[in-house]
């Protein structure tokens, strides 16, 4: 690599880079969860809670020890930006764009609309052109004792890419290399970023079609963002479109694992939902739809 980018990235007289901010983010980041939960897990452990995600699920028991730790997980996860954000950035949660407080609550009960409406636009046209076929109910393949309990964990478990994924890349990323490079160069670099560490989880897609689809997601929940300058929206979107994902069933997964819709999915493979998850192109009109009304709230 040109010594003149190694610099731009890690050297400077003045303080740290943006390449050194954002590696000791994720060492502090990754420090606090491993230091909170490695006794969370043995201490489940004592009392047979440990997680076992592996396992199917019989019943409430089995989600317990992975319901505990998740959300410990989760607010680990945040204690540590909190560190990073007041040691590396001089600012607190509330700067990166998490303010807890009626607003939050407001603006995340948005992006779940608009991330449910997102997925349900995309289902719709897979259902016109006759590739999303609906298949029954859940409870017609689960037992409410499976079921419910199933609902849970997902619900809860369908929190972690939104809130790890928006928190880093449209909170600390973005913003730190906003802060060196500028709003433009942000958007594409943290956008292009998000696409490319997608790959590995995006098996169903050829690896150029899996970078646009990401790439594009990335660009909206930018542009969520910026709307109002906090991270709850694109969290809201990012998790709707998720969780509304799997409540439908748009992949087309097997009957045994629903959640309210049972369905099967046959179309062109780049234009259904991956299994992998990630957006078929057929999905990215939703993302297009989404971004129309992002782009008619900025304007007002």
């Amino acid at each position: 690599m040109n010594s003149k980018v190694l610099k731009s990235i890690f050297f400077s007289t003045q303080g740290l880079r943006w390449g050194w901010i954002i590696i000791f983010y994720l060492v502090i980041v990754v420090a606090a969860i491993a230091i909170i939960i490695a006794p969370l897990v043995f201490l489940l452990s004592l009392f047979n809670l440990s997680p076992q995600p592996q396992k199917p699920i019989t019943g409430w028991s089995k989600i317990t020890g992975s319901v505990i730790t998740l959300l410990v997980g989760y607010s680990a996860f945040l204690i540590g930006t909190h560190l990073a954000q007041c040691w590396l950035r001089k600012s607190k949660l509330k700067e990166l764009g998490l303010s807890f407080g009626k607003s939050g609550i407001n603006d995340l009960i948005l992006g779940i609309g608009l991330g449910t409406l997102l997925v349900s636009f995309s289902t719709f046209l897979s259902w016109l052109f006759g590739w999303y076929q609906f298949a029954g109910f859940s409870w017609d393949f689960r037992t409410s004792s499976v079921l419910l309990p199933a609902i849970v964990l997902s619900f809860v478990a369908t929190i972690q890419s939104p809130l790890v994924e928006e928190v880093i890349f449209r909170g600390f990323l973005f913003q730190t290399l906003t802060d060196r490079w500028g709003l433009r160069i942000s958007i594409f670099l943290s956008s292009l970023l998000f696409g490319i560490l997608h790959l590995t989880s995006l098996e169903d897609l050829v690896w150029w079609a899996a970078i646009i689809s990401t790439f594009l997601a990335g660009l909206m929940f930018v542009q969520a963002y910026l709307v109002r300058k906090n991270l709850w929206i694109p969290i809201g979107i990012h998790f709707g479109w998720i969780f509304a994902g799997r409540l439908l069933n748009d992949t087309g997964g097997s009957l045994d694992n629903t959640l309210l819709l049972a369905s099967k999915v046959e179309g062109p493979h780049l234009l259904v939902p991956p299994s992998g998850g990630g957006a078929g192109l057929l999905e990215l009109l939703g993302v297009g739809l989404i971004s129309f009304i992002l782009w008619r709230m900025s304007k007002k």
